[in-house]
């Protein structure tokens, strides 16, 4: 596990507008190149919080991304409290 380039990749998916764009567009392109094993990409690109944050991710790196994920706040808490991992977001859906 690449605990770091997971939380490296959120910091840059947090600060980096085009990184989201890409993210939204081809997340399998943008994580293509990133040092991390097959599981972390299939959590990214599922935007699988609880998988995530039982990586170790903290859950302020995780909020940006259901934010702009289009996941409600009730609903993203939900997941990384319960284990539920249907997060249900719209990729399109930029908020913040």
């Amino acid at each position: 596990m690449s605990l770091y380039e997971v939380q490296k990749f959120l910091y840059q998916f947090n600060t980096d507008a085009a990184l989201r764009a890409a993210f939204s567009a081809d997340p399998e392109q943008v994580l293509a190149d990133r040092m991390l094993t097959e599981v972390e990409r299939s959590a990214l690109r599922q935007r699988d919080f609880r998988a995530l944050y039982a990586m170790g991710i903290h859950g302020l790196l995780l909020t940006p991304l259901a934010n702009y994920s289009g996941v409600p706040i009730p609903k993203y808490l939900e997941a990384i409290r319960s284990g539920s991992e249907e997060t249900s977001h719209d990729e399109g859906a930029h908020h913040g």
